[in-house]
């Protein structure tokens, strides 16, 4: 790669910030966060995305619900302190190869789309003890293409931008909706009015940054369809008339648990939660952190994520997935001595990063990630199935219903058959 990465890009940018960040607003605050930045950047671990890589990520990460949910708990961050980037401009123009293939209608082209975009990933612990990887996204926007970003353009012309917000996702397990109240009171960093004041209030809220972190195209894929008539309307302010979601009776939607995809999907959407990011900390004055932050806002901020970010998260899931299968090659790039670049009239300094690609087969890597993600288990001799409850949970992992599952014939002939006879006995 004979360009400079993103991250070193931005690296040089942070010397002078006025210069090269988005409404950038000084103060004590903004730069001792973005010295903590540099350093953060200077030691995480560096990757760059080949192509390969990120077309098969993205084909995976379309796979249904509860294919992504096994994702998720495979897509665990290999360290504490990591930067990964891509080609945005070529995933996006893969991605609509992709669904105009698939049938399906995606407007692309390059306005509006950065040429890099990258995440820095870092393990952080709150004042409570509670420790997340915080997810914090960073593009450049070019003079040209700023306008089709904010109607902000004059502020973010030729800039390195950072949403103020940034989300984390729950390998492990859902979040604890009592614990996640308790502890944003604890913390006491945003406005009383907009906190959740129960735990359906925060469902309500998981689904909807959710919905936009793993694409709205992706929750009307998978929601029922019945559902979906009611939640479903026509834009007024968008020039094509896309549809949009509406919230209207969402209590309604989160209670109906009779779909098990649409309970895997709420059950990711209730694992991811947003935070402060970086961006924050020098986009607002330092008066503003001792005042505090309006309801109004917050809801600002987590829209502008919501659109900067919007199906990033999903990408990033089957990403990580795939890469910790241990099927990437990885090549280590030391820049070239002699080369010097600049950026915003800065010199790049030359790190040492990290070049992952995937060079099987994209019908291996098919094969790959649906023998990990949706074949369970050992293969099993020819038998003939009982019949059988199935019980099916909501997303607290209570049961709610029973359905009868028939007889069937299971297994594979080829590694032979079992003959089954009950004897039934009363104690």
């Amino acid at each position: 790669m004979d360009k400079p990465i993103l991250c070193n890009q931005i690296l040089s940018g942070l010397t002078q910030p006025k210069k090269a960040l988005a409404l950038y607003s000084g103060g004590s605050i903004a730069d001792s966060m973005i010295r903590q930045t540099q350093v953060d950047l200077l030691q995480s671990q560096k990757f760059v995305v080949s192509e390969n890589l990120v077309n098969n990520a993205y084909k995976a990460s379309t796979e249904k619900p509860s294919v992504l949910l096994d994702m998720v708990e495979n897509a665990q961050i290999p360290f504490d302190n990591l930067w990964i980037e891509w080609d945005e401009r070529s995933r996006q123009k893969f991605i609509k190869e992709f669904t105009n293939k698939r049938g399906q209608d995606y407007n692309f082209d390059n306005r509006g789309v950065p040429e890099r975009v990258g995440y820095h990933i870092k393990k952080f612990t709150d004042e409570t003890g509670h420790v997340d990887f915080l997810y914090e996204m960073w593009a450049f926007i070019e003079k040209d293409k700023a306008e089709d970003f904010t109607e902000q353009a004059d502020f973010l012309a030729d800039k390195f931008i950072q949403p103020s917000m940034c989300f984390t996702i729950n390998n492990n397990k859902s979040i604890n909706f009592d614990e996640q109240i308790e502890r944003v009171d604890t913390l006491d960093e945003f406005p009383r009015e907009w906190r959740a004041k129960n735990s359906d209030q925060l469902m309500e809220r998981a689904f909807h940054t959710g919905a936009k972190l793993l694409s709205s195209w992706y929750l009307f894929e998978n929601m029922p369809k019945h559902l979906l008539k009611n939640h479903t309307k026509k834009s007024n302010n968008q020039k094509n008339g896309h549809i949009v979601f509406d919230s209207n009776n969402l209590p309604d939607t989160l209670a109906y648990n009779k779909d098990h995809e649409f309970n895997c999907l709420k059950e990711i959407y209730s694992r991811i939660s947003v935070a402060q990011s970086r961006g924050m900390h020098w986009s607002i004055p330092s008066w503003k952190f001792q005042e505090g932050y309006t309801r109004d806002e917050i809801q600002d901020h987590e829209h502008n994520l919501s659109i900067m970010c919007e199906g990033d998260l999903r990408f990033l899931i089957s990403l990580f997935a795939l890469i910790n299968q241990d099927v990437s090659d990885v090549e280590n790039i030391v820049p070239d001595n002699k080369i010097i670049h600049t950026k915003l009239g800065k010199r790049i300094p030359r790190n040492e990063y990290k070049v992952l690609s995937l060079n099987i087969s994209d019908r291996k890597v098919k094969k790959l990630y649906k023998d990990t993600f949706i074949g369970k288990g050992n293969p099993k001799r020819q038998h003939t199935r009982r019949g059988h409850f199935r019980h099916l949970r909501n997303i607290h992992g209570e049961i709610v219903k029973k359905v009868w599952i028939k007889s069937c014939i299971a297994g594979n002939a080829e590694l032979g058959t079992i003959e089954k006879d009950y004897n039934l006995k009363s104690e």
